[in-house]
């Protein structure tokens, strides 16, 4: 191969980068676009949506459209440890929420939010401070924005 056909080949990979990064950086301006502006008239698509949308795509044409560049291996990236486990924590919680005793807590703090805002609030940051200890983080976030969002 001479010089002059290396040449040739290294400007061609480089324009054909430079179309890759131009239309990953088109589909991140308008996942961002519905992120800043989530109830919009020219994306009428909600967060989730988009993000799922704008993944997909990146992924697509970085696949198919450009298979020169060096593809990912999306499925040895994803950690499946950390999938088992918040499974796991939204089946406890689950659980937890159907019992009997939750429940009428439950029924009590929502009761005292429809009363009074400020003390069913100081309820609910009460409730999450004493059994922060028994489930995680996540747990308890499940558990206190169902509390609310059914209120």
């Amino acid at each position: 191969m001479s010089e002059h056909d290396r040449y040739e080949n290294q400007v061609g990979e480089g324009e054909r980068g430079v179309a890759y990064d131009v239309i990953a950086v088109l589909i991140f301006s308008v996942v961002a676009y519905t992120f800043l502006f989530p109830v919009n008239r020219i994306v009428p698509l909600d967060r989730r949506t988009v993000a799922i949308a704008g993944a997909t795509l990146t992924y697509v044409t970085r696949s198919f459209l450009f298979p020169h560049k060096d593809t990912l291996n999306i499925i040895g990236m994803i950690d499946f440890d950390v999938l088992i486990l918040l499974s796991a924590i939204m089946i406890i919680n689950h659980i937890f929420v159907h019992l009997k005793e939750v429940k009428r807590v439950v029924k009590m703090i929502q009761n005292q939010i429809k009363v009074n805002p400020r003390r069913g609030f100081w309820l609910v940051s009460i409730a999450a401070f004493t059994i922060s200890p028994f489930l995680t983080n996540d747990g308890v976030c499940l558990l206190m924005v169902s509390i609310i969002i059914q209120t």
